[in-house]
């Protein structure tokens, strides 16, 4: 038997809960490191839309949905497509790191934060350092190479290196144009090898080389703009210190100066010695130039290597003397030169001199540095059946440390 029920016997409940968001910390990275140095950051984050509230995110009990990188913010900037944000930061600075989303309050997140740390790599023959520890010493003349490290794959980077005086990083030539290959000049290359800075090798550039030609040495920087593999651009920069060792000469002696004459000859005489004090092992002599007017030593105004060699480290012997730190026979050196001219019937030399002692360390790529500069000349005459009319060669002048590399278009051969 079935009754009606009047509906004022029935009870209807109704739940209703309220759901609010809090947050109880906030996660931070402590960057670490040491006062003064910056490293470069990688962040990524991975996101999920909590649907239940109800859900224990505690216990992993979460029904949701993936939220797309982009959506996700980490450190003040929304993820690239790849799920990462590059930024540099300096080192001891605490950064909060807590990812957020766009109009989503309810999810669940993970953070990662790897570092890289930008540091320049000094080598030489002698040294291999890493500068973000080390304060090496390089030698004047060797060749000095700087290598950026600890930056992950990149795509490109725009950027300067600033290196410290004084230095060199590009040797150049005097060229003429002799012939064609097809449609490239083919070249013939005259004259002293010479060396100046191009700045255009200081760009751009992960790695750079110089030659370093005097003190003081000091500090290297280097600033890049990447461009990371996901499109963004980030600026990274590293430093560091490192010294120039220079020797040195002393105890200079004037040895024998003066002219003589005998029928049919008027010739000079000039000598000098000295000590090269080094530390580092290699290779030294003079570098000796001449400017000179007449039929016989005439130079046209501009200065000529004097011979049939660039460095001269003994006496009328091509090539440069042996510098041993261990042997103390070769620290000393003797410069003499003996020029002459035949009397037909009269001659005049009329001769300015200048000396480069020059000095190379052992290893490979390296070059001469100009350690010290003197000078003297030759103004005298002779006539057959009259003998000398003039005869002035003063003593050779004391050196003085320089740094100039010298320069010469043409070669006189033969000389000293």
């Amino acid at each position: 038997e079935v009754s009606d029920t009047s509906l004022e016997d029935i009870t209807i409940t109704t739940y209703h809960s309220t759901y609010s968001r809090t947050a109880d910390g906030e996660m931070h990275l402590q960057t670490g490191g040491r006062q003064g140095r910056f490293k470069l950051w990688q962040f990524s984050a991975g996101a999920t839309k909590i649907l239940d509230k109800k859900s224990d995110a505690c216990q992993g009990l979460v029904e949701g949905e993936t939220i797309p990188v982009d959506q996700i913010t980490v450190a003040g900037h929304t993820l690239y497509a790849d799920g990462y944000y590059w930024k540099t930061l300096p080192d001891e600075t605490d950064v909060a790191i807590t990812p957020t989303v766009k109009k989503c309050d309810y999810f669940v997140y993970g953070v990662g934060a790897s570092p890289w740390t930008p540091q320049i790599l000094l080598n030489t023959a002698t040294t291999n350092a890493n500068l973000d520890t080390d304060v090496p010493e390089v030698c004047v003349g060797q060749k000095v190479n700087f290598t950026l490290t600890g930056l992950p794959a990149i795509s490109n980077m725009v950027g300067k290196w600033q290196l410290p005086g004084k230095f060199v990083n590009e040797a150049w030539q005097e060229k003429t144009v002799v012939g064609q290959n097809g449609s490239d000049p083919v070249y013939s290359y005259y004259g002293s090898i010479n060396y100046r800075i191009n700045n255009y090798l200081l760009q751009d550039t992960n790695s750079t080389s110089c030659w370093y030609i005097n003190k003081p040495g000091g500090r290297v920087m280097v600033g890049m703009d990447l461009k990371m593999p996901n499109g963004q651009n980030v600026g990274i920069a590293a430093k560091g210190d490192f010294t120039v060792y220079r020797p040195y000469f002393s105890g200079f002696v004037a040895l024998l100066n003066g002219v003589d004459y005998t029928v049919g000859y008027l010739k000079a005489y000039i000598s000098w010695n000295l000590n090269l004090n080094s530390k580092y092992d290699g290779f030294y002599g003079f570098t000796q130039l001449l400017l000179g007017t007449g039929i016989i030593y005439g130079t046209g105004g501009s200065y000529y290597l004097d011979g049939n060699s660039e460095i001269y480290g003994e006496p009328d012997a091509n090539g440069a003397k042996e510098y041993l730190v261990g042997n103390i026979a070769t620290h000393r050196i003797r410069q003499e030169d003996q020029p002459e001219a035949l009397t037909t019937p009269c001659v005049d030399m009329n001769i300015k001199f200048k000396d480069y002692l020059r000095f190379k360390p052992k290893g490979e790529d390296s070059i001469y540095a100009t350690i010290a500069t003197n000078n003297w000349l030759i103004d005298a005459s002779a006539c057959i059946g009259i003998g000398l009319t003039k005869s002035n060669c003063p003593p050779a002048t004391t050196p003085l440390d320089s740094d100039e590399l010298p320069t010469w278009e043409q070669v006189r051969p033969g000389g000293k």
